[in-house]
């Protein structure tokens, strides 16, 4: 959101509770990172102020970072939070430091309870983004300074959900039921629910702004046979179990013990269990990426779709199959480990933005960004 500050390579303003300014220090800050979550928006953001470990008191003030637009007169506000932590330290004969540790505003969920007079909220027969809009506007909006902002609709209706949690708990129960959803808060203080997009909106290239690369897969955390534990139903736990033949068969038996007390019939147990089993019964497989030097603020369209890496080396795009004496790239078809050329085949791999970690660059308006991609569900 264009903004009339007046940019200075960047801006981190500092605002006391009711959001007056109380000072910027962009000229004295060092370190500076945040971050942008799928599940929760805003998040984490941390700078430390080195010299006079005295030098001013930080209270849980609202904090801004901006950063300046190409006109040179305007700037976009890429974070907002409030502090969470603030550690003044000295060590020797030097003058020390402040490290100032920010939250961003979903966190504030975890102040907030849902229920009704010490009494649990059930919702019968409401679609997901009912049982959202319900959450928001009865509990987080009058609790906070947290606004109702877009929330989608699902496909799913659970026939009962009874909560007696804090708001983030139950919002966190709705996400791993929808499964494919991204929701949290933005800079602008609303609270966001919006269905995944699998269009690629962005595309970068290995050896452009692409440094490193980095994919992990992890077998150790497969679940392929759930045993749940509901809440109580008539004095007595509600029990349901699951389980993935298929990847028992591949992978060996992996149990897990799953609870969660807002879940009391089996229609809802059954989708949660499904929407747990699609994710952990194959191999996770984490993509990390280090980009330098953009002025891509990806979370700057919700939701915000499928992002590209392609690696020319690994993508058919970038050959013409055949024989070189054709004209072709000489590429062989298959695993290298089976003679072939290990070659994605078929087009290139895209994948959802599960968290995005920014720090300035040095460059005008510009950011370096670790991207974590990760399955398309993933949970709360």
């Amino acid at each position: 959101m264009p903004v009339s500050v007046t940019p200075n390579k960047f801006a981190i303003e500092i605002r006391d509770k009711s959001f007056r300014l109380k000072q910027r220090v962009e000229h004295l800050a060092t370190n500076i990172q945040w971050e942008w979550n799928r599940f929760g928006g805003c998040g984490r953001a941390t700078f430390t102020v080195p010299g006079n470990y005295l030098r001013f008191q930080v209270n849980a003030d609202d904090v801004r970072i901006y950063l300046p637009n190409t006109d040179g007169l305007t700037a976009t506000l890429w974070y907002r939070g409030y502090v969470e932590a603030a550690t003044p330290s000295l060590e020797g004969s030097a003058l020390g430091s402040i490290k100032v540790e920010c939250a961003g505003y979903f966190n504030w969920l975890d102040r907030i309870i849902v229920q009704v007079a010490n009494i649990s909220k059930t919702y019968s027969s409401m679609e997901i983004s009912a049982v959202v809009t319900d959450i928001v506007n009865n509990f987080i909006v009058p609790n906070s300074n947290i606004l109702s902002g877009t929330i989608d609709a699902s496909s799913f209706t659970p026939d009962q959900l009874v909560f007696k949690a804090t708001a983030r708990e139950a919002i966190g129960t709705l996400f791993d039921l929808a499964g494919t959803v991204e929701c949290g808060v933005d800079v602008d203080l609303n609270f966001f629910w919006r269905n995944q997009s699998n269009v690629i909106t962005q595309e970068f290239f290995v050896g452009d702004k692409v440094t490193k690369i980095s994919e992990k897969i992890n077998f150790k955390d497969i679940v392929n046979t759930i045993y749940f534990e509901g809440g109580d139903v008539n004095g007595t736990p509600f029990l349901a179990t699951s389980s993935s033949d298929d990847s028992i068969a591949r992978y060996g038996l992996h149990e897990q013990i799953i609870q969660n007390a807002s879940i009391v019939t089996l229609n809802v147990a059954n989708q949660y269990m499904t929407s747990i089993l699609t994710q952990k019964s194959k191999p996770q497989r984490q993509l990390d990426v280090s980009l330098k030097n953009i002025a891509t603020r990806f979370e700057g369209n919700l939701p915000m779709g499928n992002i590209s890496v392609v690696d020319k080396d690994a993508t058919q795009s970038a050959f013409k199959w055949g024989k070189a004496a054709s004209g072709g790239s000489n590429k062989i078809y298959g695993r290298k480990v089976t003679g072939g050329s290990d070659v994605l085949y078929g087009g290139r791999r895209k994948d959802q933005v599960e968290r995005v970690v920014y720090s300035l660059s040095p460059q005008y308006g510009r950011v370096h960004a670790e991207l974590s991609l990760g399955v398309s569900i993933a949970f709360s």
